[in-house]
């Protein structure tokens, strides 16, 4: 381990270069029962061997629109996804205080650009929170967030 740690060492002590800046952009409307899903949180990641990286945190608005963007610096290819953190179809008031559903969706690798300005944008179009929940593709966390 200390070999790897030294291996990242130049001579002077300053640090070799062996990562490049990569960027990412979705953009999307999220629906809950064919209406906008307003006031979502959403956090777009980069997911790392032992951690995950956080690259921006947004809100959709009022039509449930959303735009988030990220820069990252890594030695191989990011593996970006967007975390959405709502409540479509908690009907329970209680529940509804403590619980969020998480639904995720990965960005494929078409849309990362290898430099800090983003070329493509990965569009979504329409997402329908309550189709997921439905499938399973969707967690429940009761703790407040």
């Amino acid at each position: 381990m200390l070999f790897l740690f030294l291996l990242f060492i130049t001579v002077d002590g300053s640090w070799l270069h062996f990562t490049s800046q990569q960027s990412v952009r979705a953009v999307g409307r999220l629906l809950c029962s064919g209406k906008p899903a307003v006031n979502v949180s959403i956090r777009l990641y980069d997911d790392d061997i032992f951690t995950k990286d956080t690259m921006q945190m947004a809100r959709s608005n009022h039509l449930g629109h959303f735009e988030v963007e990220g820069v990252d610096e890594e030695i191989t290819w990011i593996d970006p996804y967007i975390d959405f953190y709502h409540q479509c179809e908690i009907d329970n008031v209680i529940e509804r205080q403590q619980c969020m559903r998480t639904a995720t969706v990965g960005i494929p690798q078409d849309y990362i650009s290898s430099s800090a300005i983003i070329e493509k944008t990965f569009e979504l179009g329409d997402f329908e929170l309550r189709n997921l929940y439905a499938s399973g593709n969707n967690q429940k966390r009761c703790v407040n967030y």
